[in-house]
Formats: structure tokens, C-alpha cells, sequence
């Protein structure tokens, strides 16, 4: 049945961040199920003035129709490619793990369906014709009861006609985009937008694929047009980003084939500002040219030797040098990081504000704990009271990490949700974030703050929550159901020992929540001296259960000489299981590779030379000058052992290595799929490697 009411908002200054108080006026005492932004309690003789009810904010003076329990309301986003793959959130209510969805004909697998609560689903979209599609749901576990069991919202999902790849590139321009479309008749005279601005250097490769070059562009995303004389004006929303924020993944290698022209783009890493003036090195030695980068920090280069492969090197003033060696493609997006030593600190680039992010947004909701009756707020039953007087119950709220092997951190104390916290049926939390598609998880427990120590107890997690530029999103309730009761066993298979070698090993933990997404751990690393006499063993580790059902543990073994690894590394290993209760073997550990230029000796600074054995996909050679103060990243793919590279001594001041002392150090992974023409600076930090060895050298320069 629908039930309508009149919502009478009590509102003062104070309360507009908190939520809302509303009297209800009932036309009718049988209430339904709760609809997005609305918590009922399920007994059916009326409303406990302890359980408030919740509206949303524009409620106010409204009827408000809670229409069916059942239903379906919108999808964010609403479009995507005709190849599928999108990773859209369905909003609803009702909604459970018998929820099954039909985007047009096509129904989605279980894996492709995720209902995070009662009101919201994570989907995968399958490939579609292009187009609006209708998307069908239906609770089978409704289906006795004769009510609400299937909904239908036409045109719910449009299927767009083209798909741009990369969707993201910088705003200085020059991405080279691969634009693949679905039954598209394109021709040598078509042109494409990218917002209002055209496209460079169209190439039609057939009537449904097509590549061309972004000229530059404030932050933000663009919709993109393709146009052919006589044809169809076809345009996909919001389909090209340009992005100026430090994520870690913009830049790297990009575009097509290298064919006698070279892009190349030089970022502050930590500003994500262009850097003007960076001096562009191609080549090694000798060099095939040499040049600046403009206001944009870009750069091109026209020559007929850059075929197949180019070196390039890129400095500036008061930045950390980098090298790509044998780049096969046509445009390498650099982020410098900076160089703090006094003379940088007060002139070019700033370093004081850092950098600040362009249109946050933020989630809001509550920690809820499950209990009987569900309509009512429960008590932190999972979590055991605090003993020391410097100890306190406490819960934070975390973002997923792209970094597995993070360290955990405790977040300001003002953060904390805690058993006095208020809230309906749970007990309030906001968070500050990024505008995009974000994965939350909470861990309650008790903290001390005198020794930095958490131990967590109780863990939620909620996925596909969607947030716009300066928007706020509230509702995203956290479920604490996941206890930290398992115990995980890691035997590590270790290389043969060596004189000089390892002397411990170090395993680090922590639980995926999607594609490259990660919950890290507060008590999450095991350490033992060599020869090993037992497993390394964590406890308190979260159950796979409830919202992480379906994820896994990811294990990083590492071998370390010295309390911190000073000493270097003897290889470093990754696993992902399931099975906390088995004895994970560690076994993929790479042999070590051996420095020779820059060795134990004084080092000219114009060849590199190490050896390698085994398999490997990257190698990321850094040298640190000045006591730390100045480092030169140098970053080659597998095969390559030796290559020249550029005089440093004729860039700008503070650009380059400080003469005196050098610590080197070699790493070369193993990355799963890795391609090198298409490698992303994220790449190129350990937490991204599969497995990974090294070797370290101290000379002079």
C-alpha cells in the first residue's frame, strides 16, 4: 500500500549538518518498508517518538509518498559504453542478496550484482546496443509474498555510441585518444569535439575507429562529439576528463606507436601544477635533442630518428630529475616530485599551502549495529569495553586505499565515532573526499592515544557510493558485522641464503574491497629473524563475511637486511587468498639483480649497467645525492640491462644529482598484465608490484 504523509520540519541554525527532526502526521497506521532517506520502525502499531523518523532536507512542508516497498529509483551514473563495464549504483529500496537486475534482455551474473544495503546495488553493466535500455529488478525472495517483486524503469540506462580510451588525460593536452564506436559509419572528413574545442591530428583508421590528439583544458570533464558531413552528430557525456590533481595513476606512458613525434609533458607531482621551463632531454648519449616546456609544460619534438623507441629525461629547477628509457610510444606524462632544500623552499615552486583539491565533496551516515529489534540503536556489542584509564571506545571511517601496503593511521581524535555519538540508528560520521565513485570502510575498537595503539574489534564496509563535485551525499550507513576473530599463517619459501643477504623477513596484510581497492589494517604486520623457525602469524583478522564476502587477504612477504632494511632488500612477494586458516607458501621471490653502474666507486653519470636473472617487467633505478636532498629516478622495461644517459650537469640549477656521496638502488617487479608502452606512474612505487628484488651501492658522483 502507499502511505502518504505531512512532514513538519523543527529546524534551528545548529542543526542544518545534523539530521533533520520531523513529527509525522500518519493518514494511515499499516506503514511500509523505508524508502531512500527514510528509517520506519517495523512495528506495524505506530511510531516510537525514541525512533525518529527521517526525511530528506527538501521534505519540508511536502507530502511525501514512500511508494512500493519494492522498487527501483535511478541509476548514477545513467550511461556508459556499449561495451560495458560500467560500475554504476542502482538506487532502491528493498533491495537484498536475492536481487536479481536486467539491463535490456540481458540479465546481470551474480558477480556482476552487489546490493551494499536496502537502498543501494553496485552493477557491472553488460554490452548493449546503443541506446536507452530499460533495467528490470526482482527480489525472488519477495516473489510469495504477491508484492512488489518486480519493477521496471524504461529507459533507466543509456548505452553510449562510442568509447574513448584513455577517459582521462591532462590538461596541458596532448593525450592521444583511441575512439572505438558501435555501427558508426565515420570517414576522412569527420571531426571531433572534445567539449567545444576540436580535436588535433583526426585519424580515421575505419568507419568505427578513430584516434586523435586533446588540445588543453581546464579541469573537469568534457562531453565529446563526433561529427561526419552528411552523418549522424554523435555525443557521449561527460566522456573525457582532464585532470590536474595528484592521483598517482595519470601519468606515464600513452598514445600510439612512436613515429618521428614525441609529446612530452612535465607535472609538479605535488601541486599537480604544469611545470614552464623544464628542460626535455631526448636521447642519451649522444642526445637527439634538447628543449624546453612551455607555459602548458608540454613539448613536441619532430625528428625523423624517433622511430620504435626514445629515452628521455626530464629536469627542472628545485624538481627530482626522471628518465624513461626506450619509451615506445608517442607521448610520456611526467610528475616531478619536488626538491626541498633551503633554496627552494620560498621560490619556485611554493611549497607551503600543498595542494589543494578543486570541488570536495562529502559522505555522511551513520555505524550501525545489527541487533533485535533492527529498528532500534543497538549497543556496540562486538567491541569490549575500555580497561585503562587512557584507553576509549572508538570507531573511525576510512577510505579504500590504492596502496596495499600503506601504514594505518590513526585520524584526528575530533574524528572519532564513539557509543556517546549521536544518530538514529547508528551514531553519526562525515567524511571529506574526492568527487567520483568511493568505498568506505569503518573499524571500531579501542584506541589508545598515549601509545598510537587501535585494536579493532568490529568492521563495515559500504561500496558505489557516488559523489559529485561539491556535493554532499548522506545516508551511506556502515553495517558492524565483520568481527576480527580469524587467524592467518604465512610460511614463507625462501631463496638459499647468502653471506650478505637477509637477515629478516616481514609479511604485511591487508583485505581487498574490489578491483584495486584496499582496507588497511591496524595490526597488520608479523616480523621474524632469520632462519625462520615458525610461521609468521597474524590475529584479529577480519572475517571474509557479510560486505567483505567474496574479497580476499593480500599478503606481501619481504626480505630485509637491518632492523628498517637499510641493508637492502632480498626480494619482496605478494599472495592473495581466501583461506586464513591454511599455511600460505611464499615462493615467488625474484632472484636479485646486481648494481654495477653506479657502483661501490666514482660514477660519471653517463652509462647505467646492472645484471638481472629471471623473469621481470620493470626495473626503477633511484639515486639520492645530498644527503637525500636531490634523487634521479631512472625507469626502464625488462631486457634492457645497460643504456647511456644525459649529462645532468647543463640543466638548471638545482635540476640535477649534488656531487659527493650517492646511494643507489635497483628494483626490479614482476607486475601482473603489465605492458610497459602503456605504464602509469603508479607503477613504479612497490605497494603496485606483484614481486620484486634489489640491490643497493654507495659511491660518489
Amino acid at each position: 500500500m502507499t502511505v502518504r504523509f505531512r512532514a513538519v520540519l523543527l529546524r534551528s541554525p545548529a542543526m542544518r549538518s545534523a539530521t533533520t527532526t520531523v513529527l509525522l502526521l500518519a493518514s494511515a497506521s499499516c506503514l511500509p518498508a523505508a524508502g531512500p532517506g527514510l528509517i520506519l520502525p517495523a512495528d506495524d502499531a505506530g511510531i516510537d517518538a525514541s525512533s525518529p523518523v527521517r526525511f530528506p532536507d527538501d521534505a519540508a512542508g511536502a507530502d511525501v509518498d514512500l511508494g512500493p516497498p519494492f522498487a527501483a529509483t535511478g541509476m548514477n551514473p545513467s550511461h556508459g559504453p556499449f561495451s560495458g563495464g560500467t560500475r554504476t549504483m542502482l538506487r532502491g529500496r528493498g533491495f537484498g542478496s536475492s536481487l536479481r537486475v536486467w539491463i535490456g534482455s540481458t540479465e546481470l551474473t551474480a558477480d556482476a550484482v552487489v546490493a551494499s544495503d536496502p537502498t543501494h546495488a553496485l552493477l557491472v553493466t553488460p554490452p548493449g546496443l546503443p541506446g536507452p535500455a530499460d533495467v528490470r529488478i526482482r527480489n525472488e525472495a519477495m516473489a510469495d509474498g504477491g508484492h512488489g517483486q518486480e519493477q521496471m524503469i524504461e529507459g533507466a540506462f543509456v548505452y553510449d555510441p562510442f568509447v574513448i580510451e584513455p577517459a582521462v588525460g591532462v590538461t596541458g593536452g596532448g593525450t592521444r585518444i583511441a575512439i572505438t564506436g558501435s555501427g558508426t559509419t565515420w570517414t576522412a572528413e569527420t571531426v571531433v569535439y572534445v567539449g567545444s574545442v576540436p580535436c588535433d591530428e583526426v585519424t580515421v583508421l575505419d568507419t568505427t575507429r578513430l584516434v586523435c590528439t586533446t588540445r588543453g583544458g581546464a579541469p573537469g570533464a568534457r562531453d565529446v562529439r563526433v561529427v561526419s558531413p552528411g552523418g549522424a552528430d554523435q555525443q557521449v557525456r561527460e566522456a573525457f576528463t582532464y585532470q590536474d590533481a595528484t592521483d598517482g595513476f595519470r601519468g606515464g606512458l600513452t598514445g600510439g606507436p612512436l613515429q618521428g613525434e614525441l609529446r612530452v609533458f612535465a607535472f609538479d607531482s605535488y601541486q599537480g601544477k604544469a611545470i614552464p621551463g623544464a628542460q626535455v632531454i631526448v636521447g642519451g648519449s649522444p642526445v637527439i635533442a634538447t628543449s624546453l616546456t612551455d607555459a602548458a609544460g608540454g613539448v613536441t619534438f619532430r625528428d625523423g630518428r624517433l622511430v620504435t623507441k626514445a629515452t628521455v629525461t626530464v629536469a627542472a629547477r628545485c624538481f627530482q630529475p626522471v628518465t624513461f628509457v626506450d619509451i615506445p610510444v608517442d607521448t610520456l606524462t611526467t610528475y616531478l616530485s619536488p626538491r626541498y632544500d633551503a633554496a627552494c623552499a620560498s621560490g619556485d615552486p611554493s611549497y607551503g599551502s600543498g595542494y589543494v583539491p578543486h570541488s570536495t565533496g562529502v559522505i555522511g551516515g551513520e555505524l550501525v549495529w545489527p541487533g533485535q529489534p533492527e529498528t532500534r540503536r543497538q549497543s556496540w556489542v562486538n567491541v569490549p569495553g575500555a580497561v585503562r584509564p587512557t584507553e576509549r571506545v572508538a570507531a573511525y571511517v576510512y577510505e579504500a586505499s590504492s596502496y596495499p601496503n600503506a601504514n594505518f593511521w590513526l585520524p584526528s581524535s575530533d574524528a572519532a565515532v564513539t557509543p556517546d555519538s549521536p544518530g538514529i540508528l547508528g551514531y553519526q560520521y562525515t567524511v571529506g573526499t574526492w568527487p567520483g565513485a568511493h568505498t568506505l570502510y569503518a573499524l571500531a575498537g579501542i584506541e589508545d592515544r598515549t601509545t598510537s595503539r587501535f585494536t579493532a574489534y568490529a568492521m563495515g564496509v559500504v561500496r558505489a557510493i557516488v559523489v559529485e563535485p561539491n556535493a554532499t551525499v548522506t545516508g551511506v550507513d556502515l553495517t558492524m558485522d565483520i568481527p576480527f576473530d580469524q587467524v592467518m599463517s604465512v610460511h614463507p619459501v625462501l631463496p638459499a641464503p647468502e653471506a650478505d643477504g637477509p637477515d629478516r623477513v616481514v609479511a604485511e596484510l591487508s583485505v581487498t574491497l574490489g578491483s584495486g581497492n584496499y582496507a588497511v589494517l591496524p595490526v597488520a604486520t608479523a616480523t621474524a629473524l632469520l632462519p625462520l623457525t615458525s610461521d609468521l602469524v597474524f590475529r584479529g583478522v577480519p572475517a571474509l563475511q557479510g560486505a567483505l564476502a567474496g574479497e580476499a587477504y593480500r599478503v606481501t612477504v619481504r626480505l630485509l637486511r637491518g632492523p628498517s632494511g637499510q641493508g637492502g632488500t632480498g626480494g619482496v612477494a605478494t599472495v592473495v587468498t581466501r583461506d586464513p586458516t591454511s599455511t600460505i607458501g611464499v615462493d615467488k621471490f625474484p632472484p636479485a639483480p646486481k648494481l654495477l653502474e653506479p657502483g661501490n666507486a666514482p660514477w660519471g653519470a653517463a652509462h647505467v649497467a646492472y645484471q638481472t636473472m629471471g623473469t621481470w617487467d620493470l626495473a626503477v633505478l633511484t639515486i639520492v645525492s645530498g644527503g637525500g636532498l636531490a634523487s634521479w629516478t631512472l625507469v626502464a622495461p625488462a631486457g634492457v640491462t645497460e643504456f647511456d644517459v644525459p649529462d645532468l650537469s647543463n640543466v638548471p640549477e638545482r635540476a640535477g644529482l649534488m656531487r659527493g656521496p650517492i646511494r643507489s638502488t635497483l628494483n626490479v617487479a614482476r607486475l601482473d598484465g603489465f605492458t610497459y608502452g602503456k605504464l602509469r606512474t603508479g607503477q613504479l612505487v612497490s605497494s603496485a608490484w606483484t614481486s620484486s628484488a634489489s640491490d643497493s651501492t654507495s659511491g660518489t658522483y
